[in-house]
């Protein structure tokens, strides 16, 4: 699903659209399998018209362990009309199952390639979570987090009753490890601080932008409270995100403008959770 997505222009936040990773595929697929650059393209369009209702294709590979169970999860989703199965779930489900035959090889050669800084990749990422775990005990949920080699960009959360879930980019370099456990921290923190915000977060209302930067300044608390240390690393990994040089902390501070009885309210919970 990443990788479809990769090749879909999407005109909010969700977008994982990649021409560094369409580009690589081409070149791996070498004239052997089709692109689908030209199949996405109408896809992308009715995707983009209706997302508030269809955005949900991001969130089903969670609950699925096979592409099979995938398609089985997308045709009897209940919240897609006559329309949108004709225009785009029917289509995608043809371009899942035609692209599988590429995919499924391209993914097992890296993930034979990748084995060494997997293993490095997955141990630093068990170290680093262990320092949080005052977070998962005080929501009495256990962490689990997936790495995918077809986000380039942005990563997904989707919260169970017991646990935490989150897929985020693959490091392929160790310089990569710090960004990519904020952008899992941060795909944890949506499944708790979206609920203070007590509404439905939508992409064209708003709301989504103020659950981000509910999120983004709940971490800080946490940061700044548990490992202070670590505060400048994620400021700097907040103004990478936005293709800035560096992130002044008064300047980040200064630049939200979030309601004072949510920030209250995360001001408690950062405080009920560090004292624990």
């Amino acid at each position: 699903m990443y990788h479809i997505l990769a090749h879909m222009k999407v005109e909010n936040d969700s977008n994982l659209y990649s021409e560094t990773y369409i580009d690589n595929v081409n070149k791996i697929k070498n004239g052997r399998y089709d692109s689908i650059t030209e199949a996405v393209s109408p896809l992308s369009n009715y995707y983009n018209e209706n997302f508030e209702r269809l955005g949900v294709i991001n969130f089903l590979p969670f609950m699925c362990s096979s592409v099979q169970d995938l398609i089985g999860a997308i045709e009897n989703y209940y919240g897609f009309t006559e329309t949108d199965k004709k225009e785009f779930i029917f289509p995608l489900i043809q371009l899942l199952k035609s692209e599988f035959e590429f995919y499924e090889g391209y993914w097992n050669e890296l993930y034979a390639t990748t084995s060494i800084c997997r293993k490095a990749f997955e141990s630093w990422i068990k170290n680093e979570m262990s320092k949080y775990e005052t977070l998962f005990s005080y929501f009495n949920k256990f962490a689990v987090v997936g790495m995918s080699y077809s986000l380039t960009n942005n990563g997904r959360g989707y919260g169970g009753e017991s646990s935490f879930n989150a897929v985020v980019p693959f490091a392929f370099d160790e310089s990569e490890y710090k960004n990519i456990f904020y952008q899992i921290l941060h795909e944890y923190t949506h499944q708790f601080t979206d609920k203070l915000l007590g509404e439905n977060i939508r992409m064209d209302d708003g709301t989504h932008d103020i659950s981000e930067d509910v999120v983004v300044l709940f971490d800080y608390y946490l940061i700044k409270n548990l490992y202070e240390e670590d505060t400048d690393s994620y400021l700097k990994w907040l103004a990478s995100l936005a293709n800035a040089d560096n992130c002044d902390e008064n300047l980040f501070l200064s630049g939200f403008k979030i309601n004072d009885d949510i920030n209250k309210k995360l001001l408690e919970l950062v405080e009920k959770i560090t004292r624990r």
